[in-house]
């Protein structure tokens, strides 16, 4: 896992970082840090950051391997029964890899609200 260090955040350009280590695009970003809590809570921010690509890289890799995809075919977007083609039987499996790979317990009433991708990463991001 590669951290961006205060130095290149403060004396560099956020928003260049964003992009090259996150693939994250922004059109204008502006800010001073003025002290150490300001820098730590963006240093915060950009943890979190990581930590949500990560979970996608992790999941887009089960799904891959469950539906047999290319990983280019999956975004945070993608839906999984209308873009993706699971079915029911893919998406109880999908869920049992994702429980025992992020040690997360989802429940059958929270599967039905898991629509997209981008809603499975943040679920296991908020329950890990």
């Amino acid at each position: 896992m590669q951290v961006i260090s205060f130095g290149y955040v403060y004396k560099g350009n956020f928003t260049k970082a964003l992009r090259e280590y996150f693939g994250i695009k922004l059109k204008k970003l502006k800010f001073v840090l003025t002290n150490t809590f300001e820098r730590i809570i963006l240093s915060v921010c950009v943890i979190s950051i990581k930590s949500e690509r990560m979970v996608f890289e992790q999941l887009r890799s089960i799904i891959c391997e469950q539906l047999e995809l290319q990983p280019s075919q999956i975004t945070m977007e993608s839906s999984m029964a209308d873009e993706l083609g699971a079915d029911s039987l893919d998406l109880v499996d999908i869920i049992m890899s994702i429980e025992d790979e992020f040690d997360v317990d989802i429940p059958d009433e929270e599967v039905e609200k898991l629509r997209c991708v981008g809603d499975l990463v943040h679920y296991i991001e908020d329950h890990q």
